[in-house]
């Protein structure tokens, strides 16, 4: 007699953490950012005190648009612990999280160096005048690494791969989803700047899924941004 077929276990579904029109409000606002980004960037540079204000206005967008994620998802039920992941009580588990980071971030770079060799990837202008040119801009400068490291992280990591998640039924078509926005919100970077940040997005995207947790991209998303901007910068 042929043994009974033992029924496979169905994996379970995965939820939406948002409801679908903030979703859609929340990628009007993100290409709201993006377009006024990218005409930015395309104006004059005016020196320090312009660098200065942009740094500012920066940060202020960064935390609006993480506020619009954490909306979006608690009004779907999930609290901000669920989205950033598991908090720190003890130091062993910072100092875990940042070797995690440290590790990930030499990785990412030889990644990205390699890829950008490939692309021929030269230097942007634009992208070089917006970086710290003396010790006031660098205090700033380390503000707006915080900021896109934990607000970047929330938005892109937290809330939208996870709603694509619950979207596409597809935890890895997600990551590639949210990496290709990622890219697309660096526009003003130029287009080959923009495929090796959504590479680097969908990296995080991975990281993020395999930590269950955002803290360490989101340190290695601050000392990425922060070291990367004091190298390049001239003070």
């Amino acid at each position: 007699m042929n043994a009974p077929a033992v029924a496979q276990p169905v994996p379970p579904a995965i939820k939406l953490i948002a409801p679908i029109w903030h979703t859609v409000l929340f990628l009007i606002a993100l290409g709201s950012l993006t377009a006024w980004s990218a005409y930015r960037h395309g104006l004059p540079q005016f020196g320090e005190p312009r660098r200065s204000t942009s740094y500012l206005v920066t940060i202020v967008m960064e935390w609006l648009l993480a506020g619009l994620a954490i909306w979006g998802a608690r009004l779907g039920g999930v609290s901000l612990q669920e989205l950033i992941g598991e908090r720190w009580s003890r130091p062993t588990q910072l100092f875990r999280d940042l070797g995690i980071g440290i590790v990930f971030l030499i990785g990412s770079n030889v990644v990205i160096a390699a890829l950008s060799g490939v692309l021929h990837v030269g230097s942007n202008a634009d992208l070089t005048r917006m970086l710290p040119h003396s010790r006031q801009e660098g205090m700033l400068w380390i503000l707006v690494s915080l900021s896109a490291g934990i607000c970047e992280e929330i938005t892109t990591r937290g809330y939208l791969q996870k709603q694509f998640g619950g979207l596409m039924q597809n935890s890895s078509a997600a990551i590639f989803a949210q990496g290709i926005l990622f890219g697309l919100a660096h526009t003003y970077q130029g287009y080959k700047h923009m495929i090796t940040i959504a590479v680097l997005g969908c990296m995080l995207g991975w990281l993020a899924r395999r930590q269950q947790s955002l803290k360490p991209g989101m340190l290695a998303h601050f000392m990425q941004d922060a070291i990367g901007g004091f190298l390049s910068g001239s003070h």
